[in-house]
């Protein structure tokens, strides 16, 4: 099992907060690990693909 910790995270953002991308907590959003795996009942009817 891997659990980050606080410190590897620290790593992972200050690139990010030097670079002037950081954004206040109201405006962060997830970012979702999986994509897009199924189409919709309707997307499937109208002969959509992935």
């Amino acid at each position: 099992e891997v659990t980050p910790t606080a410190s590897a995270i620290l790593q992972l953002a200050i690139p990010i907060f030097v670079a002037g991308k950081a954004k206040s907590a109201s405006e962060a959003m997830p970012i979702y690990i999986r994509n897009r795996v199924a189409l919709t009942t309707q997307e499937r009817e109208q002969g959509q693909r992935l």
